[in-house]
């Protein structure tokens, strides 16, 4: 869980810039915007509810981290030895609404491919990033 002067807590779900921006387009179809902020190294964080864990399909994986009770991350804008932390999508662009932690992990195994007893949330025809295929 990660808290900011501003009283702002939440759990962060980290990911490589290819798939954020697909979770964010991902969830724009369904009328979902929520807190994305980008890293200089190439990494997007989602702010979502606290309390939930990853999925037992994401928590195997190495391209996909949460950022819960006991870790924290630096809040937009900060700027660090590599560069600057800044929002992609600011809190107050989605009215500081926080998505529920289950529908952001769906929307990413979803791009992930990793759709294994789950419903499509768009149906657009996003497959898995490994297919080769360009939508």
């Amino acid at each position: 869980m990660c808290s900011s002067d501003l009283g702002f807590t939440a759990d962060i779900i980290e990911v490589s810039a290819l798939v954020g921006r697909r979770v964010c387009a991902l969830l724009r179809e369904v009328g979902t915007v929520t807190p994305v902020a980008a890293t200089p190294t190439g990494r997007w964080w989602f702010a979502v509810r606290p309390g939930e864990p990853l999925r037992p399909e994401l928590t195997s994986r190495t391209d996909v981290r949460l950022h819960g009770r006991g870790s924290w991350v630096a809040a937009p804008p900060s700027e660090g030895p590599l560069g600057v932390v800044h929002w992609r999508v600011p809190p107050w662009a989605c009215d500081w609404y926080l998505p529920d932690p289950c529908e952001l992990q769906v929307a990413l195994l979803e791009v992930l491919g990793s759709r294994t007893g789950l419903t499509s949330i768009t149906g657009n025809g996003f497959g898995p990033l490994d297919d080769g295929v360009t939508r």
